[in-house]
């Protein structure tokens, strides 16, 4: 980084450059992230449709990751269901996915919540 301006108006006018240059870069981002978003949809309905679960390309390898996730539906019911079982681990903290799973293992229903079947992708970059 360069020396600042001791001169307040070239200082201001070194900010107004340097936010529009963070402001150009913060937008090719964006589009980029939006490319990557793109290309991962496609890739997905492509294994859907080829029941596949992985490829490789030159650059990496992909491969598909599926998980019953818990979805709240109804909230009453949820807490109700809550209160009625004393299943306080399905609200507290990162073990709500795991309480929820190990119900579900053994064939239990949660009021108020459905599984949602999550789908997604996991790239590897060849090194």
């Amino acid at each position: 980084m360069s020396a600042l301006p001791k001169a307040l108006g070239p200082c201001i006018d070194a900010l107004v450059t340097a936010r529009r240059v963070r402001r150009d870069k913060e937008q090719a981002v964006k589009l980029a992230k939006q490319l990557e978003e793109k290309i991962e949809d496609h890739i997905l309905a492509t294994f859907e449709k080829q029941k596949i679960h992985g490829a490789k390309g030159k650059l990496g390898s992909v491969s598909l990751i599926e998980k019953d996730v818990p979805r709240v539906t109804d909230k009453e019911a949820f807490g109700k269901y809550i209160a009625k079982h004393q299943a306080w681990d399905l609200i507290y903290g990162k073990a709500v996915e795991a309480a929820c799973q190990a119900r579900w293992e053994v064939k239990e229903e949660i009021d108020g919540v459905d599984k949602f079947h999550d789908m997604r992708i996991s790239l590897s970059e060849v090194k």
